[in-house]
């Protein structure tokens, strides 16, 4: 690992709120309920069940398929650039009130999907809505009650959530295909959008803390102003989001484009699935151990470990056709996609403290979303232009070498004692 450079460590961009440190019942009913909202959230609801529903669309309606899989775009974006929006009202008004209203706006989007558009523009249109709807069905709001709830267990606990999330990708593409195969494009939209109000509703009731459990000690009162002023002119703040949108650009190009490129080597679609099956069962287990690692080993250490494997990934992806090493291949991106989702919360906990901590988050999730979108586009250029993958496997494996490069040059001390004491 590379030596940190000989910078000192910034002192925390803000003040702190207190932890919450439920314990016993009370702190497996936060994971509970968080997992839930991780489970049903906008990527393994919307993102991760769009392929599925491409095909069927385009098949049902005669609208093309460039401008369905087009609408994608807009949901993406607007779910991303309301990240900070939805911090804020997160810090404003409590989890359980803002959760109420995100799981009732989420089911109402997802049934509007289904049974109003007529046209390719209204159905990217009510994408788009969907997005802004299904913003706070985000990581920025149940990360958040995580973070504040845990100190010690942090990591722990935000591995099992985003274990959660991870679980909830490798369901909904099968649960949509059946859904889909018995009662239409339309209705199973419709269906899912039922199951995220019954469910929202159980986490709502029961499991989800009210606000009085995060009340603001009178010292972290502050304007956004610190957030956005503090936190944007603060070094470590940009190396961080650099670093995270390096790592978002190579891994969600690769993910996305998986399926494609294997399919172009010769691959049958049910071997590509399974591909995709290792993936997906990888990065659940990775999300867990990460986020457990988080607790005992340095940030630091864990996110340049968690870089590494994307890096091999592309590297295999581009010298080899066997298929043991493309499954091989599929588990080490898994590697970089679970560190992803664990390292954002817990270094910006870590980093610039706990108060104002939606907004924060929010913050790095808008750079998250870049990448999403841009990611996937860069692998498309490249493919159009030389009818293979290869330079942009090679590109991402590069992105993700240099991510692991700003991770290892940032001060131990910013990744274990700014912002609060270690746990």
């Amino acid at each position: 690992m590379m030596t940190s450079v000989n910078t000192p460590a910034l002192p925390a961009v803000g003040d702190l709120s207190p932890q919450v440190q439920l314990r016993g019942i009370e702190a497996t009913k936060v994971v509970l309920g968080s997992g839930i909202g991780m489970l049903t959230n906008f990527g393994p609801i919307v993102i991760y069940t769009f392929g599925t529903f491409l095909l069927p669309i385009v098949n049902d309606t005669g609208w093309s398929r460039a401008s369905v899989a087009a609408a994608l775009a807009p949901a993406a974006l607007c779910s991303g650039f309301s990240q900070p929006i939805v911090g804020w009202l997160v810090d404003r008004y409590g989890p359980r009130v803002f959760a109420g209203f995100s799981f009732a706006l989420f089911a109402l989007g997802l049934i509007a999907l289904g049974q109003l558009p007529r046209d390719p523009l209204s159905f990217a249109i009510f994408m788009g809505l969907l997005g802004l709807l299904g913003a706070g069905q985000g990581i920025t709001a149940f990360t958040y009650i995580v973070t504040r709830t845990f100190s010690t267990f942090r990591g722990f606990a935000l591995g099992i959530i985003n274990a959660a999330s991870a679980a909830g990708i490798m369901l909904m593409p099968a649960i949509a295909t059946f859904s889909i195969a018995e009662y239409g494009w339309r209705n199973s939209y419709a269906a899912i959008g039922a199951g995220v109000a019954i469910l929202g509703a159980v986490a709502v009731i029961w499991l989800i803390p009210g606000k009085e459990r995060f009340q603001k000690s009178a010292a972290s009162a502050q304007s956004s102003k610190l957030v956005f002023g503090e936190l944007l002119s603060a070094p470590i703040f940009w190396m961080l989001a650099l670093a995270f949108l390096l790592m978002t650009l190579a891994i969600q190009g690769m993910i996305v484009h998986m399926t494609p490129l294997l399919i172009d080597r010769g691959f049958r679609p049910v071997d590509a699935a399974a591909v995709m099956a290792t993936y997906g069962m990888t990065m659940l287990v990775a999300r867990f151990l990460l986020g457990s690692m988080l607790d005992r080993w340095s940030p630091r250490l864990v996110a340049v470990v968690g870089c590494l494997g994307p890096v091999a990934a592309g590297l295999l992806l581009v010298s080899t056709r066997q298929t043991s090493m493309v499954y091989l291949a599929a588990a080490l991106l898994a590697l970089g996609a679970g560190a992803e989702s664990d390292l954002i919360p817990y270094t910006v906990a870590r980093q610039f403290g706990v108060a104002q901590l939606g907004q924060k988050i929010g913050l790095f999730i808008v750079v998250f979303a870049i990448g999403v979108a841009i990611g996937p586009l860069m692998f498309s250029a490249v493919q159009a232009l030389r009818g293979n993958y290869d330079i942009a496997l090679i590109a991402s494996s590069a992105l993700m070498l240099a991510a692991s490069v700003i991770f290892a040059l940032i001060p131990s001390a910013s990744l274990s004692q700014n912002g609060e004491k270690s746990g």
